[in-house]
């Protein structure tokens, strides 16, 4: 089963052994962002800190919801020890069984309500996260909400949000994100300040869906719905029509204004690099509604722990794979290593594929403004799931020259560190095509067999070496060692 809030969720990860709760008083000016960064470094589990500096014991900060597989796997209502393989299977099985959202009276969001001149930011242990940080994150594991006035249209999207002062935050929308897109579509050409909402600490899979690759036009609410395989329950903010989780911790209503601006960051971002600062509208606070005892929720991105962006890597490869299929591409699996902070997709195909697939997969995928930059292609007897195997066919498949295509002027999301300030703005950049599969026109003797363990000793002695490893006197039995291919 999954969890309707945050603080179920909490309960499971501690009954799991993947929640730690930290009772030392640690200080929100960047003690709590550097624990947190290094339970991820060393992948510890989730940290629950108690005891913040300047703040009373009823607000509590929750570090790296799903910030690994486990915490991905138990946010499913999966077992713990489930492999990524598993878990994007399963969310592949649910995402598009969506399911419609409920509305609420009142919601646990509601308890209490901060209007006018008492709403303060800093009433919350909005952290400092790192060392050089513009300011200090209010948003980093949250929902920003806003919609399209003229349909339906309810977008989710996990853009970071920085506290300017106790009634202002910078929130990072700009034309390549749908929120963004919907400002300056339909707000901007107005003047007309756009309503707002930020629901901090909902349940791990409505943030999860504010960060999945959801087509223009449709809700992430109902994808939720699907991997919760039940409605969200919402409620209506306090000073607009926007619908919020109903259970979520802390909810900012306000607005993004079209004419005042104000700087935002520098901060260090998922890729492993601090951004530059931003000039960003501004988004100024109306109203403030939270939970008794409110938990803040924060994520610190970083590439330091490879399964730290498992649960996006998830969305995007899923995505990505029917969309592929849709093409009518002989795909037979999409995984966006979190190892390369997102910025690269690996694609297995049918070795029976034309000689034009590689180029037709990247084409397609590029056309649709997917924001990664490279595409690997490779055949499916590699288990794209294993790095090991990814940059071993890398290294020996891909052709320094027929093998590298790369388009140009393409979209991009800016966020990747070896752009130019120029391309950041201009939000373009080069695409880069890997064609790491034997060609086509190759007969079977002339591809070379491949020499692996699986590959090179029968059946019988493999598993004889690897039930009697400790029998050699290796002081266990290898957990990595494998009597089969691995695959399914």
């Amino acid at each position: 089963m999954s969890f309707e809030d945050n603080r179920k969720f909490i309960a499971a990860l501690s009954r799991t052994g993947d929640l730690v709760r930290v009772n030392k008083e640690v200080d929100w000016d960047m003690e709590v962002g550097a624990v947190v960064r290094y339970a991820s470094k060393i992948q510890a589990p989730a940290p629950l800190f108690n005891k913040i500096r300047d703040y009373s014991n009823s607000f509590t900060v929750f570090g790296l919801p799903i910030n690994s597989v486990r915490r991905t796997s138990i946010a499913l209502g999966l077992k713990p020890q489930e492999p990524l393989r598993t878990i994007q299977n399963e969310y592949e099985k649910r995402i598009d069984h969506h399911v419609k959202p409920v509305l609420l009276k009142t919601g646990p969001c509601k308890e209490n309500v901060l209007l006018g001149d008492d709403v303060d930011l800093f009433k919350f242990p909005v952290p400092l996260i790192h060392q050089g940080d513009g300011g200090r994150y209010v948003g980093t594991w949250h929902l920003v909400i806003n919609k399209d006035p003229e349909s339906d249209w309810t977008n989710w999207g996990l853009y970071r949000v920085m506290a300017y002062n106790r009634k202002t935050c910078g929130i990072l929308l700009h034309h390549g994100n749908h929120g963004g897109a919907i400002f300056a579509e339909k707000y901007l050409p107005q003047k007309k300040p756009m309503p707002v909402a930020i629901a901090i600490g909902a349940d791990p899979i409505c943030i999860w869906m504010s960060s999945a690759p959801v087509p223009r036009g449709k809700s992430e609410v109902d994808y939720a719905g699907a991997l919760h395989q039940k409605p969200v329950e919402l409620v209506k903010c306090e000073t607009s029509d926007l619908l919020v989780p109903a259970h979520s911790e802390i909810v900012i209503e306000g607005e993004v204004l079209p004419e005042k601006f104000i700087p935002e960051g520098p901060f260090a971002e998922f890729t492993g690099y601090r951004t530059g600062m931003e000039t960003l509208h501004m988004f100024r606070i109306k109203a403030i509604t939270y939970r008794n005892e409110p938990i803040l929720t924060v994520e610190n991105p970083n590439t330091e722990l490879v399964q730290g962006l498992t649960y996006r890597a998830v969305s995007m490869s899923v995505n990505i794979k029917k969309h592929l299929i849709s093409h009518g591409l002989p795909v037979t699996d999409v995984s966006v290593p979190s190892q390369t902070a997102l910025l690269t997709i690996v694609v297995s195909v049918n070795q029976n594929h034309s000689s034009t697939v590689c180029t037709q997969i990247g084409n397609t995928i590029f056309s649709d403004n997917i924001p990664p930059s490279t595409v690997m292609v490779l055949d499916s007897d590699v288990d794209i799931f294993n790095m090991d195997e990814v940059m071993h066919a890398f290294a020996t498949k891909c052709h320094p020259k027929r093998g590298i295509k790369i388009r140009e002027d393409e979209y991009v999301s800016g966020l990747a560190p070896y752009l130019s300030q120029e391309e950041r703005l201009q939000r373009k950049e080069s695409k880069l095509i890997l064609d790491c599969t034997w060609p086509i026109e190759w007969t079977r003797d002339k591809v070379p067999p491949r020499a692996t363990f699986e590959d090179l000793y029968p059946d019988e002695l493999r598993n004889h070496v690897v039930s009697h490893w400790s029998d050699y006197g290796f002081d266990r039995t290898p957990s990595q060692a494998k009597t089969g291919t691995g695959r399914t």
